[in-house]
């Protein structure tokens, strides 16, 4: 039995040794016309094997084919080329003359998926093929991938990617390496019905699973192959949405904005265009789900749909303040406004948030659309609430000039007047329930530059509130003795019953109109401007003491003065000082008596009683705030 078995060992070794032998030194290059025959009846593609045929190991046994291409059925563009091809075959049939195909390696190659082209076998039937062709596995070594249709090639890298087709056909694993736009991704791909590759028409199953440094997710849908379009589920996380809408063309400009995105939707996509429904996202710090189309054209993108979202912050994107972590230097702020994003992006939203923040205004249930072509857009809010009252209006953005122009109408009725001009302003010295209307446009590449040109006007009515950090009452008595206390500071205020104010802005100076208060007791009217740019104000104030805690003229309280007196200085800390030619006015017309003269500090009794007053000092200056206001 030893002896038998060992005859038998030794004669298979000197079988095998003559047949690589054989194999080594036989003439392969007749296989070429084998290969290439087998491959036009299976496909109805050319196959041009264009240098000589080696065998090689690999260390199984192979073909080294060397450069070959494969032209359409048409015969006119060629549907792969690559710089070498290697089949690596089975070893028993080769003895016998036939090739059985084991693995296919395409090294630099450029595959074509031209939807122009046909894909389908010369007289639409597979053929059988004179030896077995059965691709069982294909390897992509540093290839490219191009898929064409009549205005777009789009083409990704495959840096090292394995097609699994098994000896049944029943399905193809593809799985490896991929490089798109300079991203490398790792992908995990499956069909159930491969042989629709060959037909190049119906839909074709497909899940895929891809992870790389910019995303990873998944799709399960299935492909339309006559049109490259995908429809199915979609998952995606990425840490830069800016960058994945880069690897398409689009670049948004500056780093506003745009950067993690989570989502999950159903998907419509072909080249150039995708729909989404159904979509749950959280991008930024912005989470909501709406049904919205996605188009690019020649980098340009266009998005249209609805949006229900939690909260928005729009300072996220468009900047109109100064960026995060500089300090508040009570300046309005230099640096550069940032709305070029319009530029390359048109929009049609229709907008529902539970929460959104417009240039540092908080804004509640809003309801808004949102509009934006060729570097011009509008915000336009149909219903919101804002610190307790009613708001809508038009928040209007041009980005074609030299520097962003902007423009603001809105109304805002019952609204919390401390909540909504601390938002504004950083101050909440005024409180009450308010109405208000707003009309106000300007130009400018910064905050400060387009503070000074605002142009427009505002109205404001104010009920049951106070001015903090002033009693104007105790002004009114007391403005003429230097170094009067009780004022001014955080312990002081002034109660009002009602408050109407009215201003016309030019080159953003605020000109008073109307500008009247009632309080309890005391009534007063004032003229004069507020300079946004240099945040400061000068104003005339003409007080009068009433009687009656509801401001109905009496009187007057008894044993006060209403001194005229101005408001100068910047808006939160203003000095008040006496207006002499307005009490000299006063006094000309008879609408002071001699006894009220009489409580003058000197030198300001002598002046009023004596025959001849001195020039009477007007208000001093305050550098940006004009008067008159220019014609």
């Amino acid at each position: 039995m030893l002896r038998a078995f060992r005859v038998l060992l030794t004669i298979a070794i000197v079988l095998g040794l003559g047949a690589g032998v054989l194999m080594v030194f036989a003439p392969v290059d007749h296989y070429r016309t084998s290969i290439e025959d087998a491959v036009k009846a299976a496909t109805g593609h050319e196959l041009h094997i264009e240098g000589p045929v080696h065998l090689i190991f690999t260390p199984g046994l192979a073909l080294d084919l060397g450069p070959v291409r494969m032209a359409g059925t048409d015969g006119s563009n060629d549907t792969m080329r690559a710089a070498n091809a290697v089949i690596e075959v089975e070893f028993l049939p080769l003895l016998g003359g036939r090739i059985r195909i084991a693995r296919l390696t395409l090294t630099g190659a450029d595959l074509y998926l031209d939807r122009r082209a046909s894909f389908a076998p010369v007289d639409g039937k597979q053929r059988a093929a004179p030896v077995p062709l059965r691709l069982r596995d294909i390897r992509l070594v540093t290839s490219r991938i191009h898929m064409k249709d009549e205005a777009r090639d789009i083409s990704f890298g495959a840096l090292d990617l394995r097609l699994s087709w098994p000896r049944d056909g029943a399905s193809l694993a593809v799985q490896g390496l991929i490089d798109l736009g300079g991203e490398t991704f790792e992908v995990d791909a499956t069909t159930d019905r491969p042989a629709a590759l060959l037909g190049g028409e119906g839909k074709l199953p497909l899940k895929v699973a891809f992870d790389g440094a910019l995303a990873k997710g998944s799709l399960d849908g299935a492909i339309e192959l006559g049109g490259f379009a995908f429809e199915g589920l979609l998952n995606l996380t990425t840490p830069s949405a800016r960058r994945i809408l880069a690897l398409y063309g689009v670049t948004i400009p500056g780093d506003r904005g745009l950067h993690s995105l989570s989502m999950a939707a159903t998907l419509r996509a072909q080249p150039g265009q995708a729909r989404l429904r159904n979509a749950k996202f959280a991008l930024d710090s912005t989470t909501g789900s709406g049904a919205f189309g996605l188009k690019l054209d020649q980098g340009r993108l266009m998005i249209a749909g609805t949006l229900s979202v939690d909260q928005i912050d729009t300072s996220t994107y468009l900047a109109l303040e100064e960026p995060v972590g500089a300090e508040d230097d009570g300046h309005w702020s230099e640096a550069a406004v940032d709305l070029s994003g319009l530029r390359t992006m048109d929009i049609d939203l229709q907008i529902n948030a539970r929460r959104a923040t417009i240039a540092d205004l908080d804004l509640r249930d809003i309801d808004a659309e949102f509009v934006a072509e060729g570097g011009r857009g509008a915000l336009t809010v149909t219903r919101a609430t804002a610190y307790a009252g009613a708001l809508s209006g038009r928040l209007t953005l041009d980005v074609t000039g030299d520097a962003p122009a902007v423009g603001a109408d809105f109304t805002v009725s019952g609204f919390d007047a401390q909540g909504l001009f601390t938002a504004a302003f950083g101050s909440g010295a005024l409180a009450g329930r308010g109405d208000m209307t707003i009309a106000l446009k300007g130009r400018g590449a910064s905050q400060a530059t387009l503070v000074q040109a605002l142009e427009g006007e505002v109205a404001l009515k104010l009920i049951d509130g106070a001015l903090d950090g002033v009693d104007l009452p105790a002004v009114a008595r007391t403005v003429t003795q230097d170094g009067a206390v009780g004022r001014t500071g955080p312990d002081a205020a002034t109660d009002l019953k009602s408050l109407n104010a009215s201003f016309h802005l030019i080159n953003g100076v605020a000109y008073a109109d109307e500008l009247t208060l009632i309080g309890p007791f005391l009534q007063l009217s004032a003229e004069g401007a507020i300079g946004l740019p240099a945040r400061a104000l000068r104003m005339r104030v003409m007080p009068r003491f009433v009687a009656d805690i509801y401001g109905q003229p009496g009187a007057g309280e008894a044993g006060a003065f209403a001194m005229p007196f101005a408001a100068l200085g910047p808006w939160d800390s203003p000095s008040f000082v006496p207006d002499w030619r307005a009490l000299a006015e006063m006094v000309a017309e008879g609408k002071v008596g001699a006894d009220e003269l009489a409580r003058l500090p000197e030198p300001a009794h002598s002046w009023f009683a004596g025959a001849k007053r001195p020039a009477l000092p007007d208000l001093p200056a305050v550098p940006g705030v004009p008067d008159p206001p220019p014609s």
